[in-house]
């Protein structure tokens, strides 16, 4: 799937480069367990990294997120 850039997500949401990661990650269709696994970092690692990023784009689902990205790739 195609992601946008690490720096147009961090720019559009002011989002950590972490954060930034994990959303690019999730929109690629990667799984929580399947980005600390690559990360070497623990799944609650990313479950905070994923709230976080849920308050700052104003999304409730995780699906609605992927789509948010999915659309700035599109409008590209």
């Amino acid at each position: 799937k195609a992601v946008p850039p690490v720096d147009l997500v961090r720019s559009l949401f002011d989002l950590t480069a972490a954060e930034a990661g994990v959303a690019r990650k999730l929109a690629a269709g990667k799984s929580a367990e399947q980005i600390a696994d690559h990360q070497g970092v623990s799944i609650n690692t990313v479950r905070t990294h994923i709230r976080k990023i849920m308050e700052k784009t104003g999304c409730v689902k995780q699906p609605e997120l992927v789509s948010l990205l999915a659309s700035i790739t599109l409008q590209r």
